[in-house]
């Protein structure tokens, strides 16, 4: 018989206990009762809260030097400026399924997961808000027109030279964008 708390080799903890009839004075009772218990180490600890990350996709769809943007109107986020194609993944789907989506849902445009390529990733954290992963994949090939399918949120669609991007835009998708021109796989953004 091990020693009172003492861990097996099963992952638990024999918690070993005096018969509740016989009082510790009398030697010559040597029976123990042996209880066995699951311990989990994190037991009695508070487990901290973990943050629910959201997922967004961007499209930089690419032709020659240029990439296409988007003005943002009537959404009641950063209207007025300019962004590049891009939406939450939705849940059950995977980051290409939401690129090929929104891809369709806002340009009318059919892509071939395979044709795009992760660019950049950029973890965003602003305080009182969940934290946010930007998956920026590029694209060269596609089939259709990129057309304006969704003018209650876009104001217009135009091609910009990546070294001459417009003003205003998005915070967070110009500085991606200088990243991806950088060859910068990674990022933080903390700014507003």
């Amino acid at each position: 018989m091990g020693r009172p708390g003492r861990h097996t080799r099963t992952g638990r903890r024999r918690i070993l206990r005096r018969p509740r009839n016989i009082a510790h004075s009398q030697p010559q009772v040597r029976a123990w009762r042996c209880l066995t218990a699951v311990v989990h180490p994190f037991e009695n600890a508070q487990v901290a809260h973990r943050a629910q990350t959201i997922i967004a996709v961007h499209l930089v769809l690419r032709r020659g030097a240029d990439v296409l943007l988007g003005l943002r109107s009537g959404t009641g986020w950063s209207d007025g400026r300019w962004h590049l194609p891009a939406g939450h993944v939705e849940p059950g789907e995977s980051p290409l399924d939401a690129l090929v989506r929104e891809s369709r849902e806002e340009l009318d445009l059919v892509l071939d997961p395979p044709a795009a390529t992760l660019a950049h990733t950029m973890h965003m954290h602003l305080p009182g808000e969940d934290p946010r992963l930007h998956l920026f994949f590029t694209v060269e090939r596609w089939q259709g027109t990129p057309v304006n399918a969704e003018p209650h949120k876009c104001a217009d669609l135009h091609w910009f030279g990546l070294r001459k991007l417009p003003a205003p835009m998005v915070g967070y998708a110009a500085a991606a964008l200088a990243h991806l021109r950088g060859g910068v796989g990674y990022s933080e953004w903390a700014a507003g």
